[in-house]
């Protein structure tokens, strides 16, 4: 009999609760879940209690996760939750040598979380998105890197397998062992796909909001908060605004409003030009995303660090046109088909965004026919990876 695979499901079903939007780190846990889900189970930790759900609940957990899961009331998830860690039966000897997905990094930090794991001699994978608590403390939160040092001190010590979204990601990694001299276990490069966005379920686009914003307008898909620079683009549509009045593009920001951002707030609410052209959607749903992107003059991505960037993969797709930062794992990733532009060059963004926002536009015109050339990153290339990975990780077992 097959063993399951265990995903730990706890930082998803945490959202959830807390009313908050899926982030491109909870859409690749939905991934696994997918792929999995057949032979798979869940896990969910609460401090030292970590509990794996029986195959049945399992299964109707997936299943409501994995079908637009907001349709459910916060006090039905605060059950679930509460339901499965305290009152459903976990046989944690039951698991031995099964795989152990950590896709979100959620509860890394802890050492006997960690060693509960080991303890239950689970054959542990984690998926690390980035460093950036590590190498670029100052867009996060004061505690952030301790928390985080933590967290990758414990991968490496854990004998378990790594997944990493970029080979920019696997670099940072790498280099965080050697000045801990410790080694590196062994670790795969495992490129991010959109599918898992543009293939769900899609509501009737709404045409009267698609038409209110017109054919000139760009988009920047992500979180409100310092490293996603979205001050250097404010402070251009101020002047755009200036310059062009009524015929200004719109400016679409789609996400919430994070935190330590002050002065963005200040221009959202209290800039007279910038309230003229902008559209701000704090939640929307996939085909709402979907929708709004692909008739955008480009995306937006004028990050100052990522450790991969799921927008700029999903314009690609979709055959969006995308400005994006001239970062190491935007290059990687973007096939040479964007614009590339230093995060903090606003003459020049400010040049492609006047440029863009033409019907002639020839740079446009351009990236269009690189576009055509653009090849997707499937889920299944993605989990060819995966399961690369778990092969070697069950040789080095024997």
């Amino acid at each position: 009999m097959q063993k399951p695979v265990l995903i730990d499901v706890t930082r998803l079903l945490l959202r959830i609760i807390k009313g908050k939007n899926a982030t491109g780190v909870d859409r690749v846990c939905l991934a696994y879940i997918d792929y999995f889900s057949k032979n798979a189970q869940a896990i969910l930790a609460w401090k030292s209690k970590v509990t794996v759900l029986d195959k049945k609940t399992s299964e109707q957990l997936f299943h409501l996760l994995l079908n637009n899961p907001k349709q459910k009331s916060r006090n039905f998830w605060i059950h679930t939750l509460v339901k499965s860690m305290f009152l459903t039966p976990s046989h944690l000897g039951d698991y031995e040598g099964c795989f152990y997905f950590n896709i979100n990094h959620k509860g890394l930090e802890s050492e006997e979380y960690i060693n509960k794991i080991l303890r239950l001699k689970l054959i542990p994978i984690f998926f690390i998105h980035d460093l950036i608590p590590i190498t670029h403390p100052e867009f996060c939160r004061a505690a952030e890197k301790d928390l985080h040092v933590k967290r990758m001190l414990n991968v490496l010590r854990a004998d378990g397998g790594i997944l990493v979204n970029s080979a920019f990601t696997q670099q940072q990694l790498a280099a965080f062992a050697e000045q801990n001299q410790m080694a590196l276990p062994l670790t795969e490069v495992a490129w991010l796909s959109c599918k898992f966005l543009t293939q769900q379920p899609q509501s009737q686009p709404d045409e009267d909001f698609i038409k209110n914003l017109g054919q000139n307008y760009f988009v920047m898909l992500s979180t409100i908060e310092p490293r996603k620079n979205h001050l250097t683009i404010l402070h251009i549509w101020r002047e755009l605004f200036e310059k062009y009045k009524e015929q200004t593009p719109k400016l679409v920001l789609i996400g919430q409003r994070g935190w330590e951002c002050e002065q963005v707030m200040d221009l959202l609410e209290r800039s007279p030009a910038i309230r003229q052209c902008l559209v701000e959607i704090s939640s929307a749903s996939d085909s709402r995303i979907v929708d709004v992107l692909k008739n955008a003059r480009a995306l937006l991505f004028p990050s100052y660090v990522e450790g991969y960037g799921l927008p700029l993969v999903e314009a690609l797709y979709l055959g969006v046109p995308v400005l994006a930062s001239d970062i190491e794992v935007f290059n990687e990733i973007g096939q040479q088909i964007p614009e590339f532009i230093h995060p903090i060059d606003g003459v020049s963004w400010m040049s492609y965004i006047e440029d863009y926002m033409q019907p002639t536009s020839e740079k446009r015109a351009l990236q269009l026919k690189r576009l055509a050339h653009y090849q997707h990153w499937e889920w299944l290339q993605h989990f060819e990876c995966v399961e690369a990975l778990m092969r070697q990780l069950e040789q080095a077992k024997k």
